[in-house]
């Protein structure tokens, strides 16, 4: 018998049976019939080799169905009166198998090669779904009992699958079909009350047969419970593979429930986004329930799906319903303007009443968990489509960059009216505790771990590749990933200590690098969009939005590293913790002074000020972590630390010196952390003169700018640094500073005195750094390596030693004790009489060593070694997004000199500026004989 007469048959069959039969058997027996019919045409259709039914056939049978659902609908109303349980059953059974025969017809329809406006009658079919198969959706709706012959979810997923491949015909067809089906066959308020059904239905079914006792109900939710838990530490897979070995009935059950939520997300997000459903997505926005139960349903699949979609492809199998396509369209229901309200008050329920005046500001737990699997499915998202899903990539980073914008938005507007309490506060110098939300560094976790996805983001806009609508991504990328870098940087502001961790620390320099690189990015796609307002003013308020959030976050990342620097540490840093952090810090700076270079011209002074405190900042953390991983034990810095010192300098001398904002830079603003600029900027001079001594030959005039800060020399920075010192020495400005404080009578006696940062002692400091200079001198002159007079040094050394050590005494440094007022004034007498003296001798003759043209070319040697630990050796590289890495070889496309075999750079352009500005071309032969002799050890 072939398949078009089977056809006819089933439905001369169900025509009869309707309303007339109560044997539950036969019923039963023609279910099962439908049912292996639609599976051969299924698997006949979707093999080719020519149309399993004709058009007529199609066309017939569309018309048979919309009588069959009319007769059902009749039957149902009579039901109440002709009689019992059987009859409903029986019924029951009559509508699946009706759908069942409906479903097969349309899949050969959408597995056809024929267009679809040759099957007009067959559309006719969708009464069967708006009329009997809304009253059986209510029914399950309503209550249904185990005993019952129709599975809810086989009954649900047909419908909504036919729903679906009718949908779709329709969509393809011409205007005129469009209206017929929206003002005759489908009208939205019809489409929207089936749907509402559907998904009343969804939400009221419980786990079925023997799991329906209250310990498994009870097993369940502390599962869902555990899930959510566990999916926070980023550790759900165990979760997933114990329910399924644990309980696999039960995971039988909820994948059950799981795929008609995914049906349901199919159907509902193809009337909201296709375009010609308008009236369709207006009818949802109205509906009272359907918003609510959608999102009652998509929010807990959704963090499944996120869960599930990071396992490796191979092992999704046991959730053949959940794949990218899937995730899509449920971030796209949940995103849309038709669901806002619903999902507004998932995400952010009214605020109880407080008997205290204290901080509302608090975020839900659905808004956490929601915001950590909007980043999920953000950070994992295949650009390159591994699972070969069928979807557009464009509507799929669409989908989930509205999700994490809608996200971030409600949350951020749940948390402002708090922020802007606090700012007042701050403005009026309130002096009460603010209480911190215990979840906000968790959120600000999660969106640290997503930001680093901004630049590979960027790229694929740029290069276009598989995105089909690339102008419309524009604006969606940007508004999502600007949504989440407002919101970062309002949790950050909300808890200031939200760094706690040198692992964190590490997880934020990752994330503020990618901002730089995104910054980059944006810029020139903003350049690429200049006919086109839309996309480039979305672009130009992402940058915007990034600029301002690199100077903010890079604070809270400060605020770690400064409290650990005073506090110290009891026990030492795992090795591993301190060399990834070194490597994150030497990475952001890398970024930070590529960007300097990029947009040298493009800032204004507060700007700078801002962006150079930033970038300061960085170097004194990692001369910081250097601190504290030493305790006490002084050990040099490695070549990384040398690579910092050489291109913070060169980014000060171009965006500072040269650049003509050296009097800007010093002006008494204060930064967000309530310290000059100046001091941050005097700080890390002398923190480059102690990482990389060399540098201070090459930048004179940073010398004389560290000068202009006087007392603004950061703490134990400017004794790690002699050269540093030297120079002052030497200009007068120790003299001036010293001037300074003997004439402020008791402010200065205390700030000479005050054990904690005591400046008498740093200068103490500074002074014992010059006599270990001159020791480091002594035993290279010692050893034959320099030929230099001995003895002039030696005695200034000797000099400047015995009154250091008198003045240590008299202050109570080594003994630990707190100095009195008169011991205060007394270190003023000695400072300015004995100590600057002798020092400025020693300064003197070492200075004279210095500057001598075998230590100049020695410096210039080691300056460019320091250079070519980099990734890029050329100085003033402003290629932000051209390294992988910040060590030499790890730049994209990075090519090596092939003379020295030393330096790297990260194209052909830097490789020839650094050769005629950077004065590679000077020492190239040099490094190539130290690679020689390094070659033969």
């Amino acid at each position: 018998m072939s398949q078009a007469t089977e056809l006819r048959a089933l439905l001369s069959k169900l025509s009869q049976h309707i309303g007339s039969s109560h044997d539950e058997n036969a019923s039963l027996r023609l279910l099962t019939r439908a049912e292996r019919w639609r599976e051969t045409v299924v698997a006949a259709a979707e093999a080719g080799g020519g149309s399993v039914l004709s058009p007529s056939d199609l066309g017939t049978a569309g018309e048979r169905l919309d009588r069959i659902a009319g007769r059902l609908t009749a039957a149902w109303a009579a039901l109440p009166s002709s009689g019992g349980i059987v009859r409903v059953k029986v019924w029951q059974l009559c509508c699946l198998a009706a759908c069942v025969v409906a479903e097969g017809c349309a899949s050969v329809i959408d597995a056809s090669s024929l267009p679809r406006t040759t099957f007009p009658a067959f559309r006719r079919s969708v009464a069967l779904l708006l009329g009997p198969g809304r009253l059986l959706l209510d029914h399950f709706g309503a209550g249904w009992t185990s005993d019952e012959l129709v599975k809810p979810t086989v009954s649900i997923l047909t419908q909504l699958r036919l729903m679906y491949l009718l949908a779709t015909c329709v969509s393809q067809c011409t205007e005129t079909v469009h209206h017929e089906w929206t003002a005759q066959l489908a009208p939205p308020p019809a489409v929207v009350a089936w749907l509402e059904a559907a998904a009343a239905a969804a939400a009221g079914l419980p786990p079925p047969g023997p799991f329906q006792t209250g310990a498994a109900l009870t097993a369940v939710r502390q599962f869902e419970a555990t899930l959510a838990a566990i999916q926070e530490r980023a550790l759900p897979y165990i979760v997933l593979q114990l329910t399924h070995r644990l309980n696999p009935c039960a995971a039988e059950a909820k994948a059950e429930v799981a795929k008609i939520i995914a049906e349901l997300a199919l159907v509902v997000n193809f009337l909201i986004a296709v375009l010609s459903c308008r009236s369709y997505a207006a009818a949802i926005a109205l509906s009272d329930s359907l918003p609510a139960n959608l999102v009652t349903l998509l929010v807990p699949a959704i963090h499944q799906a996120a869960v599930v979609l990071q396992l490796p492809p191979e092992r999704r199998s046991q959730w053949g319903w959940c794949t990218w396509c899937c995730a899509a369209d449920m971030a796209g229901i949940l995103s849309s303007n038709e669901l806002a309200d619903a999902l507004k008050e998932h995400l952010c329920p009214p605020a109880q009443p407080s008997d205290d005046d204290s901080d509302s500001g608090e975020v839900s737990s659905n808004a956490q968990r929601l915001l950590t699997t909007a980043c999920q499915l953000m950070a994992h998202v295949p650009f390159d489509m591994i699972d070969q899903t069928p979807i557009m990539l464009d509507f799929m980073l669409h989908a989930f960059e509205e999700l994490m914008a809608s996200v971030c938005w409600h949350i951020h507007a749940a948390l402002a009216p708090a922020v802007w309490q606090q700012l007042v506060y701050q403005v009026q110098d309130y002096n009460g505790v603010w209480q911190q939300g215990a979840r906000y560094p968790r959120l600000a976790q999660q969106l640290v771990q997503v930001l680093p996805r901004l630049p590979a983001t960027l790229q694929l806009l740029m290069e276009g590749g598989p995105l089909r609508d690339v102008s419309g991504c524009v604006v969606g990328v940007s508004g999502a990933w600007s949504a989440a870098v407002c919101l970062l940087q309002t949790l950050q502001t909300r808890c200031p200590t939200i760094v706690s961790s040198w692992s964190e620390l590490l997880a934020w320099c990752k994330a503020i690098t990618a901002l730089l690189k995104g910054q980059a990015l944006t810029a020139e796609l903003a350049g690429q969009y200049e006919s086109q307002p839309t996309e480039q003013d979305a672009l130009l308020k992402l940058d915007a939005a990034l600029s301002q959030s690199i100077f903010h976050l890079a604070s809270g990342a400060i605020a770690f590293a400064e409290k650990q620097h005073i506090a110290g540490f009891d026990a030492p840093l795992p090795g591993a913790i301190v060399a990834a952090a070194e490597t994150a810090l030497w990475h952001l700076h890398t970024a930070q002074c590529r960007s300097a270079h990029r947009q040298a011209a493009d800032r204004d002074e507060f700007d700078w000020n801002l962006y150079l405190d930033s970038t300061n900042q960085t170097l004194l953390t990692a001369w910081r972590l250097h601190q504290c991983v030493q305790q006490g034990v002084s050990q040099p810095f490695g070549r990384h630390g040398a690579a910092m010192a050489a291109a913070h300098c060169q980014m000060l001398q171009a965006v500072v010196c040269d650049a003509g904002r050296l009097e800007a830079s010093m002006q008494p603003q204060l930064t967000p952390r309530g310290t000059p600029y100046g001091a941050s900027l005097a700080s890390a001079i002398a923190v480059c003169g102690a990482m990389c001594p060399a540098v201070l030959m090459r930048h004179l005039a940073l010398v004389d700018l560290q000068h202009q800060a006087l007392v603004a020399v950061g703490g134990k920075a400017a004794a790690a640094s002699p050269r540093v010192t030297a120079h002052m020495l030497a200009s007068g400005a120790m003299d001036t500073m010293l001037q300074q404080l003997e004439s402020s009578g008791a402010q200065g006696a205390a700030l000479l005195g005050a054990q904690d940062g005591s400046l008498a002692g740093l200068l103490a400091a500074a002074y014992q750094a010059l006599v270990q200079a001159a020791d480091d001198v002594l035993s290279a002159a010692s050893g034959g390596s320099t030929a230099i007079g001995t003895e002039e040094l030696q005695a200034a050394q000797q000099t400047l030693k015995a009154v250091l050590d008198s003045l240590n005494a008299d202050l109570g440094v080594s003994g630990g004790g707190q100095p009195s007022t008169s011991a205060a004034a007394a270190a003023v007498k000695v400072l300015r009489e004995e100590a600057q003296p002798a020092a400025g001798q020693l300064a003197a003759a070492l200075l004279v060593l210095w500057t001598q043209p075998d230590q100049r070319k020695q410096a210039a040697l080691e300056l460019a070694q320091a250079s070519a630990a980099r990734s890029c050796a050329y100085l003033s590289c402003s290629n932000v997004c051209g390294g992988d890495g910040p060590a030499a070889g790890q730049g994209v496309g990075s090519k090596r000199c092939s003379q020295c075999h030393t330096s790297y750079y990260c194209g052909t352009a830097c490789a020839h500026a650094d050769w005629r500005q950077g004065g590679h071309g000077r020492v190239c032969k040099a490094l190539a004989g130290t690679w020689q002799a390094a070659q033969q050890q």
